[in-house]
């Protein structure tokens, strides 16, 4: 039978099923990404730091701002993987579904009915998952915009704007070889969720910030 498992290195891999996934794999999954994230954005803050300061002795007012700039970034990465290191049952994507084992159940209940996967990718018929990144999954009927990002390289990324007015980002690879289209995928999502709008246009955005819910209290 083809499984999902997450490897020694925690990358989570598909065969096609999603039955043998598990919340405490789910919360092990987030923590390594947010490990992943601050093992990035830790150095770079130091460096900016570092370079913050040599740039406030030659350049003072000027040399403060350009290093509060280059700060901003890393800071704020820092700040969104850091409480999910901590804690990673707080994390937004269970406060959007759920516990891990209800997501878990959830991921298992839909995974008989996959019809894309490439290796990272996962697409069934009640929800999209990117193995590499679980805060993005999302499910159909929570989207309320989409829309293809275009074309960089060889990859084609798909946005979508769930309930609570997140962004997500989905890559797929561009090329011949790759037979599943994005709009393929956009006609699904608008299928299994009517109020779904597609665009980047600046009625779209408002529209989502119109609809977007607030996220839950951390439990």
């Amino acid at each position: 039978m083809n499984t999902v498992r997450f490897t020694a290195s925690g990358q989570l891999k598909t065969d096609m099923e999603l039955q043998n996934l598990t919340g405490k794999q789910l919360t092990d999954k987030i923590r390594q990404q947010a490990n992943f994230m601050l093992a990035i954005f830790l150095p770079s803050a130091v460096l900016a730091l570092l370079l913050g300061i040599l740039l406030v002795i030659r350049f003072r007012l000027i040399g403060a701002v350009i290093g509060t700039l280059l700060l901003i970034l890393p800071i704020r990465f820092i700040l969104n993987a850091l409480p999910q290191r901590l804690h990673p049952e707080r994390a937004d994507v269970l406060r959007k579904y759920g516990t891990p084992d209800e997501i878990a159940e959830r991921i298992r209940a839909g995974s008989g009915d996959i019809f894309f996967d490439n290796g990272r990718l996962v697409v069934t018929e009640q929800y999209l998952l990117d193995t590499e990144k679980p805060g993005t999954l999302l499910f159909f009927p929570h989207a309320l915009n989409t829309y293809p990002d275009g074309v960089k390289g060889k990859e084609e990324t798909l946005i979508v704007y769930d309930s609570w007015g997140q962004k997500l980002c989905y890559p797929f690879t561009n090329g011949r070889q790759q037979v599943f289209r994005i709009d393929i995928l956009t006609d699904k999502i608008r299928r299994h969720s009517p109020e779904c709008r597609q665009g980047h246009r600046p009625e779209d955005i408002e529209y989502v910030r119109k609809h977007a819910k607030k996220l839950p209290d951390k439990p």
